[in-house]
């Protein structure tokens, strides 16, 4: 008898025509084994199904989608992940434009809360790149030193489309209320934009000062290796103070998410030096030869940051309707918090079916994302070592932070809400840290609002684990179920907030080491163009916090 065997091959990309486009344009994708429907992404990000036409297992076409940004894309299938092809959007190609004088002709609305879309029109404004800046300034009062400015540049993921002459962006969390003058790359606009004060009063607790070490060890050198050790980010109540010392070799080209070193030998300790000192002087090996190499000093890569934490209670006193998280810029501007992901699969069956039966997509956002929290709390069993799964933690098994975290996003993209979430470490009483994951909901003209379903859900307030999580409970008013929405302690830190950009320095990049509950992800080594990444498995150390 013939045993026929019936392997799943990963997709194969050939090619990608035109690799060029414009919104609108029709592309096609041909290869081999692409089956008959999978997942198109680009940078990680599905692409909506509407803008398919055709999927075969020799051929895919496809529609360009408005604003959307140039990246590598690849098709997922049941047979595995494909190559990577780049597509160039031409948006993205910076155009000679004429020099001319800045002129804004129109700023639209001329007042705005957070998430509200504002249209900036005029002429010379530039092309749209890294280096272009988006200011705003309160004016300078009679006799009064001039307020703080407010610069971000162009490559921030709420500006929805910048051209020569017209500009529109969702206003920020980062604006302050009040009246801000606008300068767009240093010039003045001479009109003004008036930031509506949130809808909610926001409580801080006093800041707790943090040493945060970040460490990661090698038994071996590793040839011509970069670590990228993950940047500390600055977000809601948590401010980074820079760094306090460093062990490694500054490599340069950090990005937004990371930054990059190379190990250098690790220090002797004084324990180790007298242990080598006492064998050089009663060697226990009379026979070695003197021409035998000495065995290579394990290498390190520590970095000690000062960070600064306050909690953070908010009282939401607005109940925005619907029609901004609607509005199809609204969608553009926070699509990174919109997005089905691989890791986040927006479309999956089980939670479109859990959304459909409990939630009200004529409701506001804010009760909505109130229902999910609750929801969350009531489908999921906490145990801080179980299932990092949200698939798994829904069929019963014990679910860890991650996959708390995981199942409380997926459902308030599914609701329309954005989403985005936060990985890092919660510190016990003792001194020691535990991995931890949580999520923000924006809610329009409110701005990003913590949610810990796992903290809420009772994980570290049982009777064995109480006490040692006694100082991050006592924050919380009863029920916790509750206060853990909209509230949010002090003996935390994020290591990593979803939707800042960490893109890869050079191909050969390889992810070593992980998964971690602290950082959302794996240890990232990279070497250069034609160097091979050559190192035993490093170990990275869960950052531990002094106060």
């Amino acid at each position: 008898m013939a045993l026929l065997w019936n392997a799943r091959r990963p997709p194969l990309l050939e090619e990608l025509r035109p690799n060029q486009v414009r919104e609108g344009d029709r592309v096609t994708l041909t290869g081999r084994y692409l089956g008959d429907e999978g997942r198109l992404e680009v940078d990680g990000v599905a692409l909506d199904r509407t803008a398919l036409t055709e999927w075969s297992p020799s051929r895919i076409v496809f529609t360009m989608p408005p604003d959307f940004p140039s990246g590598m894309v690849r098709v997922r299938t049941d047979g595995g992940l494909s190559n990577a092809l780049f597509l160039t959007s031409q948006h993205d190609i910076p155009q000679l434009v004429r020099q001319n004088r800045l002129r804004v002709a129109l700023l639209t609305p001329p007042q705005a809360g957070r998430g509200d879309l504002v249209t900036i029109q005029g002429d010379g404004f530039g092309p749209r790149t890294a280096q272009a800046r988006l200011e705003f300034r309160p004016p300078s009062e009679k006799g009064m030193q001039p307020g703080e400015p407010v610069s971000f540049g162009g490559d921030q993921w709420w500006i929805v489309s910048w051209s020569d002459r017209v500009i529109r962006f969702a206003v920020p969390q980062e604006l302050p209320p009040g009246e801000l003058e606008l300068f767009i790359n240093g010039q003045p606009g001479e009109v003004s934009l008036e930031v509506t004060a949130p809808g909610a009063l926001l409580e801080e607790g006093l800041p707790r000062e943090y040493l945060l070490r970040q460490r990661v060890d090698f038994p071996a050198p590793p040839d011509a290796t970069v670590v990228l050790l993950p940047r500390i980010p600055r977000t809601s109540g948590q401010i980074p103070g820079g760094a306090v010392s460093l062990l490694g070799d500054d490599e340069g080209g950090h990005s937004p998410g990371a930054w990059a070193y190379r190990p250098v030998p690790r220090p002797v300790r004084q324990d180790e030096d007298k242990a080598e000192s006492r064998d050089e002087e009663h060697p226990r090996d009379q026979g070695k030869s003197e021409d035998q190499p000495e065995k290579p000093r394990p290498e390190v890569v520590e970095r000690i940051d000062r960070v600064e934490r306050r909690s953070q209670r908010w009282e939401i006193t607005a109940n925005p309707g619907r029609a901004l998280l609607e509005d199809d810029g609204f969608r553009r501007a926070f699509r990174l918090f919109l997005a089905d992901q691989e890791d986040l699969p927006v479309s999956a069956a089980a939670i479109q079916q859990i959304r459909s039966r409990v939630i009200n997509l004529r409701n506001p956002p804010l009760p909505n994302a109130r229902r999910i929290h609750q929801e969350v709390l009531r489908r999921l069993t906490p145990d801080p070592e179980g299932t990092h799964s949200w698939e798994e933690a829904l069929e019963g098994e014990g679910a860890a932070p991650g996959a708390y975290a995981d199942l409380t996003a997926a459902l308030l993209r599914a609701a329309g809400i954005p989403a985005r979430r936060l990985w890092g470490v919660l510190l016990k009483d003792s001194g020691e840290t535990v991995d931890h994951a949580w999520v923000e909901a924006f809610i329009p003209r409110v701005g990003w609002i913590p949610l810990d379903t796992a903290l809420g859900s009772g994980m570290y307030s049982n009777d064995s684990r109480e006490s040692e999580f006694s100082r991050v409970l006592s924050f919380y008013k009863e029920p916790l179920e509750s206060d853990t929405f909209g509230a949010l302690d002090d003996r935390r830190i994020a290591l990593r907030v979803e939707g800042v950009s960490d893109p890869r320095r050079f191909p050969q990049g390889a992810l070593v080491e992980g998964p971690h509950g602290f950082s959302g992800g794996t240890l990232r080594l990279e070497a250069a163009p034609g160097r091979v990444i050559d190192a035993d498995t490093p170990l990275w150390h869960r950052p531990d916090l002094q106060n």
